[in-house]
């Protein structure tokens, strides 16, 4: 998920930009009342212009007058402040004034060639900006308290997503983590009683395929057994087709459920691939005409025995079917098992072909359940493997390797195009 669409971050800009702006008020406010302020402290100087130098002469140290919220500045401390630089010169009825600012303080220089020198500090002014740093301090502390709060609200959030991938793996969330009655916490109920369902689901899912299966089996597995026993050849090939077929059909749906219910854990060796193919040649009865299989016996194959038998059976059998010479021939070339026979190219695009019970609308696909190419990527992907289809000299071929690459195969061995 982009940071930039998780709700956390679009809570955080909110609050920052929301806090810049405050800022932004401030500062507004503050140049504000530092200009008018300014003008005031003049105002309240020419009032009482006369006053105050009578004042300053008989307190040469310096007073504070708490009415007019001025001080007199001692001697010492205006020749401190002539001797500064960066004044600004004003005119105040005909006076030469100087003005210095320092910090939030503004200080007044007059020199009158009557009454002399004066050096006055606005006291009203620092008070306007401790009184503004006041508000702006609460707001900020303010704001970052509902900040908190939304945040902690929000926190839950990160809870139950972990809770959702946990009963996504498998695992019952824990009710007791619920305990608020905010919104988060209310779906987090919902969540828990949801899964609960589901997992009751899932539970009478598992018992009813488990009982379908065994009384299923078990009538296919006595008629395979009977048909073995018929004398015509040629009634005797019909019926065992026909069980062979059932079997696969209910073994691919079986094998389609505990997929889509993620419980299979494939168990990786290293296998024979030659030893593997024989093994699905004899489970399909075939012969050596009919599947032939050109590996070397040393050719090795990290897999799950059970998961690989199901993708080679169904590509084998798929192969047959569709072979117009009824034959299927099992090869190895640079690290991929082949799996080729030959045949018309397929029709549709390669997707279609991996999605569940689909079956080409063709003469030649009446049977099956349409779940073989299904069950054979998912099973490959599970084990880490890939799966390739290409077609080249009459031939459909698929590749089944553990490295995802797309280049051709040359040494006049078809080339893989396609990778699923």
């Amino acid at each position: 998920m982009s940071r930039r669409s998780s709700i956390f971050f679009k809570v955080r800009l909110f609050f920052a930009l929301f806090a810049f702006l405050l800022l932004a008020v401030f500062l507004v406010l503050g140049l504000e009342h530092h200009f008018r302020q300014g003008g005031d402290f003049m105002r309240r100087i020419d009032q009482n212009y006369a006053s105050l130098f009578v004042i300053a002469k008989n307190h040469p140290e310096g007073v504070v007058l708490e009415s007019l919220e001025i001080e007199l500045l001692s001697e010492s401390e205006r020749e401190r402040l002539l001797g500064l630089k960066g004044h600004r010169v004003m005119e105040m009825a005909g006076r030469r004034i100087l003005v210095k600012d320092e910090g939030w303080m503004r200080q007044v220089l007059i020199e009158d060639s009557e009454q002399g020198g004066l050096a006055l500090r606005d006291l009203r002014q620092a008070s306007g900006f401790w009184l503004l740093g006041i508000l702006f301090f609460l707001s900020i502390l303010g704001i970052w308290g509902f900040y908190r709060a939304i945040m902690r609200s929000l926190l839950p959030l990160h809870l139950l997503e972990r809770q959702i991938l946990k009963f996504a793996s498998g695992e019952i969330p824990e009710k007791s983590l619920w305990g608020g009655m905010d919104e988060v916490s209310r779906v987090g109920r919902a969540f828990h009683e949801s899964a609960l369902q589901v997992r009751a689901l899932l539970d009478s899912r598992e018992i009813f395929l488990r009982n379908a299966a065994h009384e299923l089996k078990t009538p296919i597995a006595k008629g395979m057994v009977v048909a073995h026993m018929i004398e015509n050849p040629r009634h005797k090939e019909w019926l065992l087709d026909i069980f062979l077929k059932m079997q696969s059909n209910l073994e691919s749906i079986i094998m389609a459920e505990e997929l889509s219910a993620r419980e299979l854990k494939p168990h990786m060796e290293r296998l024979s691939l030659r030893q593997l193919c024989l093994e699905v040649r004899e489970k399909l009865f075939l012969n050596e005409r009919e599947c032939v299989v050109e590996i070397l016996p040393e050719v090795e194959m990290v897999c799950d025995r059970r998961l690989m038998h199901i993708a080679l059976t169904n590509l084998i059998d798929n192969g047959l079917k569709f072979s117009t010479d009824h034959q299927v021939e099992c090869a190895y070339f640079t690290g991929r098992v082949l799996i080729k026979n030959r045949g018309e190219a397929l029709s549709e695009p390669i997707e279609r072909y991996f999605e569940p019970f689909y079956k080409e609308t063709s003469i030649r696909n009446e049977r099956g359940s349409g779940l073989g190419l299904y069950l054979t990527k998912r099973v490959l992907e599970i084990q880490g493997l890939h799966l390739w289809y290409g077609y080249q000299k009459g031939k459909n071929i698929w590749a089944i390797g553990a490295e995802e690459k797309r280049e051709e195969i040359e040494c006049g061995k078809p080339s893989i195009k396609q990778s699923i």
